[in-house]
């Protein structure tokens, strides 16, 4: 089974198709921002985009931009039947994640788009981090182009598949489905 990377700006949908494939495929999830939230909870600092990304540079400067992605790589290693799963891996930032993950064999980049104003009202109405129903359009261009978001379009212009998330639920669970028939296909290829 493949390994999928999520790549995409906030409020594209990542978290909304790792969530499908962990329902409807079992997947397992690793999320890079769950390092973060914990090191966040610890240290009861706020748990915003911007303080985020100030905790990723702190980390990233001590131990090398690729510090979650090898820390994820870790946990795929130690799960019991890895390769016989799905593996999500959601909210990649940067190309030396993907160096990093494209040296698992079965790592396939899904890059995921949505227009920015559709972006924006999924993350007023989705509210899984505080305030953000309160987000003005100000904070979320700032957001966008916050250096924790300075490589997004460079992955998104990367090899790998590319993942639709603009229309309804249903369009969009169709992409996801349509997206992981290519993943295997892709990992399938590799194996000949």
């Amino acid at each position: 089974m493949p390994v999928i990377g999520l790549v995409g700006h906030t409020g594209a949908g990542k978290s909304t198709a790792a969530r499908w494939l962990k329902v409807q495929h079992h997947a397992i999830v690793f999320r890079h921002s769950e390092f973060l939230l914990a090191v966040a909870a610890v240290y009861g600092l706020p748990v915003d985009a911007l303080s985020l990304g100030r905790i990723w540079r702190g980390l990233a400067s001590q131990f090398g931009e690729a510090v979650t992605a090898e820390r994820v790589c870790q946990l795929i290693a130690t799960r019991e039947q890895s390769s016989s799963r799905l593996v999500v891996i959601d909210g990649i930032r940067i190309p030396a994640e993907v160096e990093r993950y494209r040296r698992l064999p079965d790592f396939v980049l899904v890059k995921v788009y949505a227009d920015q104003v559709i972006r924006y009202e999924r993350i007023r109405n989705r509210r899984s981090r505080p305030n953000e129903n309160e987000m003005t359009w100000s904070h979320f261009l700032t957001i966008d182009c916050s250096p924790a978001h300075r490589y997004i379009d460079v992955l998104l212009d990367a090899p790998g598949i590319t993942l639709d998330a603009n229309g309804t639920d249903e369009e969009f669970s169709e992409r996801v489905e349509a997206m992981l028939q290519t993943a295997q296909q892709e990992v399938s290829a590799r194996c000949r």
